[in-house]
């Protein structure tokens, strides 16, 4: 997939509210990548995972501190109107106002049947994924960046600095609910911050891949410095 640097989508007529932003990152005063450790975060309501997991994203990468007035600052920025929670496009959107090199990605073709354990969940996740389809196709003709892909394995955060790279995994966890992940590279392993349970697990990409085959449910959020 081809990635545009902040530079080249200024040059190439990102929108208004975007080219105004991109260049204010925000980076902590003497914040370096190669001193930093994965941080934990445990979301801070039942909802707030997808923002629980930028925002560790966007420290690692140097932008903003960490709290629940800046979870709850960034759900607001990217809930949807008419759904619980955050959409992957919101979250891509967000983040390329932060000013990093953020791109949303979306599998082709999408996983089917829609999931979910019960019927009620399934009805549930067939609207939020008309709700993921409809804002990724408006993100998309904004002329955002925007990509497709159809391995999990295409796509997982590349070898290099630590923390430079991040990715945010739509999945299902557990219980069969949406749920968003975050996954970066640390000391030559991938560290895979679970927001629901605010802890960090070390894995390899094979493991992760292994691990989550069942749960990847088409979007990802890539970021990088």
């Amino acid at each position: 997939m081809e990635w545009q640097s902040k530079q080249e989508l200024i040059n190439n007529g990102t929108p208004g509210f975007f080219r105004k932003n991109l260049g204010k990152t925000g980076f902590l005063a003497g914040n370096s990548l190669k001193s930093m450790k994965p941080v934990v975060w445990k979301q801070s309501r039942i909802n707030t995972c997808g923002p629980a997991s930028l925002m560790a994203a966007l420290h690692e990468l140097g932008i903003g501190g960490l709290s629940v007035q800046r979870e709850l600052t960034i759900f607001r920025r990217v809930r949807h109107a008419y759904i619980l929670g955050s959409t992957p496009a919101y979250l891509a959107r967000y983040a390329l106002a932060q000013g990093v090199d953020a791109r949303l990605v979306q599998k082709t073709p999408l996983p089917s049947p829609v999931p979910g354990k019960n019927p009620v969940q399934r009805i549930l996740h067939a609207h939020l994924f008309k709700v993921y389809a409809k804002t990724a196709e408006e993100y998309r003709l904004a002329g955002l960046p925007f990509g497709q892909y159809q391995e999990e394995c295409d796509i997982l955060p590349p070898p290099g600095p630590d923390l430079s790279s991040q990715a945010i995994f739509l999945v299902t966890d557990t219980d069969g609910v949406l749920h968003f992940i975050l996954a970066r590279r640390h000391q030559g392993s991938l560290v895979v911050l679970d927001p629901d349970k605010g802890v960090n697990t070390r894995v390899s990409g094979r493991e992760f891949l292994d691990r989550h085959r069942q749960d990847f449910m088409g979007y990802c959020v890539l970021l990088r410095r």
